[in-house]
Parts: C-alpha cells; structure tokens; sequence
C-alpha cells in the first residue's frame, strides 16, 4: 500500500537554493560563518505546517547583514532577497517544487547589540513547497 503522507522536502535547503543565484556572490547559508563577510543572508525555519498529503509550508526568518561601512542601501538589499523569493513560485529546485511565498512580514531592521560592526534586516515569511 502507498503511504498517503509524503515527507516534507527540506524548506531551508530549497530557500538556499532559490536565493544563492540570485544574490551571488553574497553567501547565502543556514548559519554565519566564525569571519563574518561583509554581506550575508541567513535562512532559518521558526515554524511551519502540513497542510495536507503533499505539501509543507515552512515558516522562515530571513536575516540580511550588511557591514556599516558598506555603499548598499540594506532596506533595498531585503526587498531584492524577498522579491526572489516571491519569484520562486512555479519553480522547481533541485527536486523541489515552489508553490511560492507569502504571508511576509517585515522586513524589518532588527539590530544585534552583539554585531556593532554590521547592520541587520529580517522578515519572515511562508514557503509552500510540493512533498512529490
């Protein structure tokens, strides 16, 4: 007998792949690295869901650091990094279907007092991907 539930493809992973391309050569991961670049996005999952058999929704925080002394305006940088997501919709990455993103909140600027040295920018969103 077929299992009815698909397991949930990998919602971190598949962020990392829609966003690399497009913010190369920016380092796109799932934690900074011990030397801090100078721009960096971060991609954790803080929640998520199962709708149904065949699709996984998965509630990330997307963290854009930019050095101070940097020339990039960091509001402007977090709306690009959004819009590829939003782009992800009908794709396929590696395997994996995008049914898109949404319910975005933010971004916001969200300081680390630890990081004087480098700006921070977050928001959060849904990422609906196909198990299949």
């Amino acid at each position: 007998m077929a299992e009815f539930w698909l397991p949930a493809k990998p919602g971190v992973l598949t962020a990392i792949r829609i966003l690399a391309p497009n913010q190369a050569p920016v380092l796109v991961s799932d934690e900074m690295p011990k030397t801090r670049p100078a721009q960096v996005v971060l991609v954790s999952q803080v929640g998520g869901s199962r709708p149904n058999p065949v699709q996984s929704i998965h509630r990330l925080l997307i963290e854009c650091w930019l050095a101070k002394s940097s020339a990039v305006n960091i509001e402007t940088w977090c709306g690009e990094v959004s819009a590829a997501l939003r782009n992800s919709s009908g794709r396929t990455y590696n395997g994996v279907f995008s049914f898109g993103w949404g319910n975005e909140q933010g971004p916001v600027d969200f300081p680390d007092p630890d990081v004087t040295d480098m700006r921070r920018w977050q928001f959060h969103g849904d990422l609906k991907l196909s198990a299949k």
